[in-house]
């Protein structure tokens, strides 16, 4: 498997950085207690 480019890269970290913050604002929205238990 060839490494992506540094850019490609970049992207891919500035895209995750997007899906956590969302995770994190959408956690503070609907509180985990609130939230079925899936256990």
């Amino acid at each position: 498997m060839r490494l992506p480019s540094d850019e490609s890269a970049h992207t891919s970290i500035q895209i995750a950085w997007q899906l956590d913050d969302i995770l994190i604002q959408f956690s503070f929205a609907y509180p985990s207690d609130t939230l079925p238990q899936a256990s």
